[in-house]
């Protein structure tokens, strides 16, 4: 799979099968052969996955969502004034309420024409709130 379509199927399997039991693969497999269009693949993409999950962590490839590069914290002070402001939001509101909030951001994610790399950054950090939004293209945030 290129990038693109390996960002989108990891958001894919974050928001809709990450906290189902492991027998979804079959589903997940399903889901990204039609969303993508790799019926023909089908067969290597599930051994793909299954062999993945035989893996230890050492063995496994790195994160392609995570993203090791801090620096742009500093660069960027508005995406870091955001980041606080949200965690200040969520701890006030609760865990229940804020819970809420993050589901209603990345649904209206979802619905308005944010570009695909601003939007899986966003979901990630959404489902991830102890990292960091620092790999948030902000100039990208900007010009949409």
């Amino acid at each position: 799979m290129n990038e693109p379509v390996l960002l989108e199927a990891i958001s894919h399997w974050q928001l809709h099968y990450a906290e189902r039991p492991s027998f979804s693969l079959q589903g997940f497999v399903s889901d990204l052969c039609r969303l993508f269009d790799l019926g023909e693949r089908r067969h290597h993409i599930h051994m793909s996955l299954v062999q993945a999950m035989t893996l230890s962590d050492s063995e496994l490839a790195a994160d392609p969502l995570a993203n090791s590069n801090d620096s742009h914290t500093e660069a960027h002070p508005c995406t870091h004034a955001f980041q606080c402001l949200l965690q200040a939001l969520w701890q006030r509101l609760g865990k229940r309420a804020a819970t809420q909030l993050q589901l209603d951001l990345g649904a209206q994610l979802r619905q308005r024409s944010v570009s695909t790399e601003t939007r899986l950054t966003m979901e990630y950090w959404l489902q991830s709130r102890d990292k960091s939004l620092s790999p948030c293209p902000w100039p990208a945030c900007v010009t949409n």
